[in-house]
């Protein structure tokens, strides 16, 4: 929950006429149906739970006034093609922030379309990993993974290995002083 709010309250700064609005309206694309469909709905149930949490609290402070959030639920039947087009669709919406569903490879898509629109985008458990070494700035990565496969664009992580491709990996045991190889 202190995430989402904290994404919230940054948004002022991105978009100085939410100090006007009467909702605060985030969009989420999540998987309610098809492979993902478990996972999806217990991401939904803690964004609903989020959200209740925040507005019963009075909502987010923005400039000096309490205002509420609105969540607005879409589901990409675990399709990634119907993620970017329901994002898209949020767009038009006017949203704030999106908020991420379940799974990767939708996370992948949806973190391309967030980063082309302009718009902050939290992805929840995903693991991405992109070839270049330049971070998207309009991604936040909340996950416990590493990233993998280099060819899965990653969008919210800077990796650890440097430009050059080559790894870097220092060890910390050293050997006890006078021994030899």
């Amino acid at each position: 929950m202190s995430v989402l709010a904290a994404l919230v309250l940054g948004l002022l700064g991105l978009w100085p006429s939410l100090a006007t609005a009467q909702a605060v309206k985030i969009g989420a694309v999540v998987p309610l149906t098809g492979r993902y469909g478990p996972g999806g709905a217990q991401v939904r149930t803690g964004y609903e739970i989020a959200v209740e949490q925040i507005n019963a609290s009075g909502g987010v402070t923005l400039a000096g006034k309490k205002t509420p959030l609105e969540l607005v639920v879409l589901d990409d039947e675990s399709d990634a093609t119907k993620t970017v087009a329901r994002l898209e669709s949020l767009a038009s919406q006017g949203v704030a922030a999106y908020l991420g569903g379940f799974g990767s490879d939708l996370h992948a898509a949806a973190a391309s379309v967030a980063e082309k629109n302009k718009i902050p985008y939290l992805g929840i458990a995903f693991a991405l990993h992109r070839s270049t070494s330049r971070a998207s700035s309009t991604c936040s990565r909340r996950s416990g993974s590493r990233p993998t496969s280099a060819s899965t664009p990653r969008a919210c992580s800077r990796s650890s290995r440097p430009a050059s491709g080559r790894r870097r990996w220092r060890s910390s045991r050293r050997r006890p002083t006078g021994v030899r190889r």
